[in-house]
């Protein structure tokens, strides 16, 4: 028969065990969020390139656009045979 004693220590062995697992189970979980958040920068920078990229050529295109305005309004291209 086990003394008072030594069923403490068991359930306490027991006790550690489990919270031991927890930990790791807590670990591996920390380590793929971790990931998980590298993944997502990784993301958001690659799309905030892209955006400006493509916030650079809407500008270019605007610019070019107004100068071609400015062609056919000075070259008179832009009027009617009816004027």
């Amino acid at each position: 028969m086990l003394s008072e004693l030594e069923m403490a220590i068991h359930e306490f062995e027991r006790e550690k065990a489990k919270l031991l697992r927890d930990i790791s189970s807590l670990q591996e979980e920390n380590y793929q969020l971790k990931i998980d958040v590298q993944i997502e920068k990784s993301i958001t920078k690659k799309v905030q390139k892209e955006a400006e990229i493509k916030r650079k050529d809407l500008r270019d295109l605007h610019l070019e656009n107004k100068k071609l305005r400015g062609t056919i309004k000075n070259s008179g291209l832009g009027k009617s045979s009816a004027e």
